[in-house]
């Protein structure tokens, strides 16, 4: 109930709907411990960040996701700045201005390979940014590019 065709097919293949109905299943209160997860989560960034909204949320396609933290997680919600990092929105930049498609994975869909998958990304992304920046002071302007 209240999924996309798209995103079931997506989460079918991956096997995370499995495995939330395992956990579904296990849980007597299912949602009883998203306060403890937040609670871990802002143990941890404690540990390596100031709090209090000067943390940024990084990721691909981190839309969802923030809404998701704000509506079940409000303390974790508190301490993220409200500016985000979305990395699939560089990429896509890139795709308008140079023509350069992102490099496609397999999304895994569970928290730590997707952090390695984003951070991933935003290497790739840097990279090319090098690049652009090295061949615009060169003035080697590539044919279709929109800078000058």
């Amino acid at each position: 109930a209240g999924i996309t065709p798209q995103a079931r097919e997506m989460h079918e293949k991956s096997g995370l709907l499995d495995r939330v109905a395992e956990a579904f299943a296990l849980e007597t209160q299912p949602y009883s411990r998203h306060g403890a997860v937040a609670e871990e989560v802002l143990t941890f960034l404690g540990a390596h960040l100031p709090l209090e909204g000067s943390t940024v949320l990084a990721g691909n396609s981190i839309h969802f996701d923030r809404r998701w933290i704000r509506e079940h997680m409000a303390a974790l919600d508190r301490a993220l700045h409200y500016r985000m990092l979305d990395i699939s929105a560089i990429w896509e930049a890139y795709r308008l201005l140079y023509g350069m498609e992102r490099p496609r994975g397999e999304p895994a869909h569970r928290a730590l390979e997707d952090c390695r998958g984003s951070l991933r990304l935003l290497r790739q992304a840097a990279q090319f940014h090098d690049l652009a920046y090295i061949r615009a002071r060169l003035g080697k302007q590539e044919e279709g590019s929109l800078l000058p």
